[in-house]
């Protein structure tokens, strides 16, 4: 929806602080209803409270009781759009993730040889460093 559009991360987080007056965490119904009512004048307490019923039933697990106010997490679920974007980048980084893992057993594999070849490396360099110390000595003729 468009108002998903313009509500998302951080600004939903403040949407939901701004209608949580008491800074309880949760959304009870009177500060739904109160903010809600201005915009939609034919909306009762009843509704409000019913409504927030539908969210936790949604969002219950058996262990959850049901306390008619809105968490964070279930104030969340009244914006779909946002959950499936944030559903979709949960899915990404855990792709992310097996994939580092995936690449980082492949190269675990060449991870001696390829230490073993940086110190051959190394110790050329310094014995060319040598040489060169050498050449440039002998053509200063020192």
């Amino acid at each position: 929806t468009m108002a998903e559009d313009v509500i998302d991360g951080r600004a939903l987080r403040l949407a939901f602080e701004s209608i949580d007056e008491d800074g309880s965490e949760e959304i009870t119904p009177p500060e739904l209803f109160e903010t809600l009512h201005p915009l939609n004048p034919d909306l009762t307490l009843e509704q409000v409270i019913q409504h927030i019923g539908i969210v936790e039933l949604d969002c219950a697990t058996q262990m959850e009781f049901h306390d008619h106010t809105l968490d964070f997490d279930e104030f969340c679920t009244l914006f779909p759009t946002r959950m499936r974007r944030v559903q979709e980048l949960d899915q990404r980084a855990e792709a992310a993730l097996m994939r580092s893992m995936e690449l980082r057993t492949r190269f675990e594999s060449v991870r001696e040889v390829t230490g073993e070849w940086i110190e051959r490396l190394e110790s050329c360099q310094k014995e060319l460093n040598t040489l060169k110390g050498f050449a440039i000595e002998k053509f200063r003729g020192e």
